[in-house]
């Protein structure tokens, strides 16, 4: 559902589908509020794949000044979660994770400030060469044959 700039989507037709950065910037350069609804509790290492496209959304959203509305199953402090020590020790990349989940808790907090919420949304389109006239979520089916109507 998208209206004048403002999109609503549910965490998982965002996070729980093959998405690439590429497809999140054009999202960003298409839209300067995005609401995310249903958004859960993210296991940094049983549910790598997801944690890592929802850091990469908002890596996307940051860096295009992009507005956040969303409801998440935990507050910001607890929705990365590192699992147990165990499970750690058998995924050494797991630091790798707790920077990225770090930062993205730093970028989610500094999203809700006045600050923030009063930059002006950076929708050049520069950097989505790869989607002329292509819905971004239409990408994935182009590649199959489909053409844009557009």
């Amino acid at each position: 559902h998208a209206s004048k700039g403002v999109s609503l989507f549910e965490f998982a037709q965002l996070c729980e589908r093959p998405l690439s950065a590429a497809d999140y910037i054009a999202l960003c350069s298409s839209f300067h509020t995005l609401c995310i609804t249903g958004i859960p509790q993210l296991k940094l290492l049983t549910s790598r794949d997801v944690a890592r496209r929802f850091i990469t959304l908002l890596d996307a959203m940051y860096e295009h000044r992009v507005k956040l509305v969303c409801s998440a199953a935990a507050p910001v402090d607890n929705l990365f979660d590192a699992e147990s020590p165990s499970s750690a020790t058998a995924h050494p990349s797991v630091s790798d994770e707790q920077f990225a989940a770090a930062r993205a808790r730093s970028r989610l907090l500094e999203m809700h400030t006045d600050a923030y919420l009063e930059l002006p949304w950076r929708h050049d389109r520069r950097q989505s060469h790869a989607f002329p006239g292509i819905d971004p979520f239409a990408f994935r089916a182009a590649s199959r044959g489909y053409v844009h109507p557009g």
